[in-house]
């Protein structure tokens, strides 16, 4: 049976080569250009966030102004004041979400 001491003396025998390892790999990758890759990556998905973002505040905006365009389109339609006051009213609560 492995003693505990016994395990902790080769875990310490090992932290150098294990060091020196990682070392080698860090230069392997700065030499195969993998970092820059890396950084790319991380760059892609902040970029792709920030366009969720952009898309999910653009969204209300388009919706806002779509009923607008319907509050000033109602008199052209014939609908002179139902309309305009149902989608103002419908404007007003839109507005008040996306205060909150």
């Amino acid at each position: 049976m492995v003693s505990r001491g016994m395990i902790k003396e080769k875990k310490t025998a090992l932290k150098p080569k294990v060091k020196s390892f990682k070392v080698r790999v860090t230069r392997v990758k700065k030499a195969a250009g993998l970092g820059k890759i890396m950084e790319e990556e991380s760059f892609c998905d902040q970029l792709s966030l920030e366009t969720q973002l952009i898309v999910k505040e653009s969204c209300p905006n388009g919706i806002r102004f779509g009923i607008m365009f319907n509050i000033l389109g109602s008199p052209q339609d014939g609908d002179h004041g139902i309309a305009a006051v149902a989608l103002t009213t419908f404007l007003g609560s839109v507005s008040d979400e996306r205060k909150l």
